[in-house]
């Protein structure tokens, strides 16, 4: 495969054939999420050798949030950026270190930030109020941790607003237009601010916004002075969810840019640490889930599966933006899976009438036990999950050298009871 392509349907469909006659699989398993050793190992080399050495790469848990995967990138050296506490706690549980972890979050508490200093955690400063917290917190205990503040680069947003965060106006981080010298001052007053982050978006940006935002980071960088060491340049490298539709740019090609624009970068004055979770996960997996049934409504033909909204939450309420190709696999190796396309809808089982994963698709003409595999489900999809209808989560399996791994055995109905239940009340209370 080319750098960064997809891997094909075709060995998608063997591969899920042999998942089925082994005994990973059994009649309650109605969905089944796949991963596939080979591309993540691959993407993980192809991100590293793209980079200088020097460079720290750093998974967002918010992209997979299982350890079980986490752990596969830890061990190529990858650090990660977490977006919560309990997503610190997830890579740890993963193995990785905390000084190879960084705290981002708008919302961060005292607590919280407290903890992260007391454990090694790195912190992406959100805002200025935030700065002068972790100040007071310093004076109570000196740290070492990795620090920076997060700076708004006032980009423009891209093609997807939702997932855009350098607008004129954002959320997240402190405006570059508005603040640049109150930035300079938190700097010069906080010599232990050694880092700086920027972080453009996912999906949707363009190359020159994603380039251009860490340009005027590193301009601010610059003339911070010497204090700076580190940085930051998040990630947001989009992927492709389109047969034929390669993303652009490319891992190598976003880093010559980079190479080109921000040539200081390379130079070996900073250390950069990157914070890829899309680009690195939503490729290398995919989903297979079961027809239930078949029917039709209004001359449509619809296939009713186990998997919507509760797995995919953004195409399911934004199709128009985010969407998956789909296709059917029969374990009647017999009937013509080709020719005989027709329109099809994919309904998922959650109680609303958006709940469609797929709108008049070219599908093979479906039969109940069929299963549709949903293709580039591995980012986003776990991680994302809605509790709607509490719906179990489903198995996931890793694809390893061509052999089959338990990564997470699919939730049993006391489980999601017990999610529900919490820790502070019991079920004598009913």
């Amino acid at each position: 495969m080319g750098p960064d392509e997809r891997l094909s349907i075709e060995s998608m469909r063997t591969r899920f054939e042999e998942l089925l006659s082994t005994d990973l699989l059994n009649p309650e398993d109605t969905t089944v999420l796949v991963y596939d050793h080979a591309e993540i190992v691959r993407r993980c080399t192809l991100l590293t050798s793209a980079f200088p050495d020097t460079s720290v790469h750093s998974v967002a848990v918010k992209a997979v949030a299982l350890p079980q995967l986490l752990s596969e990138t830890r061990a190529h050296g990858f650090g990660a950026e977490a977006a919560s506490e309990a997503e610190i706690a997830i890579a740890i549980k993963a193995g990785i270190p905390a000084a190879q972890i960084v705290f981002d979050s708008p919302a961060k508490t005292v607590t919280e930030l407290r903890n992260a200093l007391v454990t090694g955690v790195g912190i992406n400063i959100d805002n200025l109020e935030e700065a002068r917290r972790v100040r007071e917190l310093i004076k109570e205990s000196p740290s070492r941790n990795l620090m920076g503040l997060r700076i708004n680069p006032q980009i423009g947003q891209g093609k997807i607003g939702t997932t855009s965060v350098a607008g004129r106006f954002s959320k997240f981080g402190i405006p570059i237009q508005e603040s640049r010298a109150q930035i300079i001052d938190c700097y010069r007053a906080n010599v232990w601010l050694s880092s700086i982050h920027v972080h453009t978006g996912s999906q949707g940006m363009s190359l020159e916004q994603l380039v251009e935002g860490v340009r005027r980071v590193c301009d601010l960088a610059l003339e911070v002075g010497d204090q700076i060491t580190t940085v930051d340049i998040g990630g947001g490298l989009p992927v492709s969810y389109k047969r034929g539709n390669a993303p652009r740019p490319t891992m190598v090609e976003y880093v010559s840019e980079l190479e080109k624009v921000c040539p200081e970068l390379f130079s070996g004055r900073y250390r950069i640490v990157t914070e890829f979770g899309r680009w690195l996960f939503a490729n290398a997996g995919w989903l297979a889930t079961k027809i239930e049934y078949t029917k039709r409504s209004a001359e449509r033909r619809i296939a009713v599966v186990h998997a919507g909204g509760d797995l995919f939450v953004r195409p399911i309420y934004q199709p128009e933006i985010w969407q998956h190709e789909v296709d059917v696999f029969s374990m009647d190796a017999e009937r013509d899976m080709e020719s005989d396309r027709s329109p099809w809808s994919v309904a998922g089982p959650l109680c609303f009438s958006g709940d469609f994963l797929a709108q008049e698709r070219l599908l093979p003409n479906s039969e109940p036990g069929d299963w549709i595999i949903v293709q580039d489900a591995g980012a986003y999809t776990f991680s994302a999950v809605s509790r709607y209808n509490s719906r179990p989560m489903p198995k996931v399996v890793m694809d390893e050298f061509s052999q089959w791994r338990l990564l997470r055995e699919r939730e049993s109905a006391d489980d999601v009871v017990n999610f529900w239940i919490g820790r502070t009340s019991s079920p004598d209370h009913s």
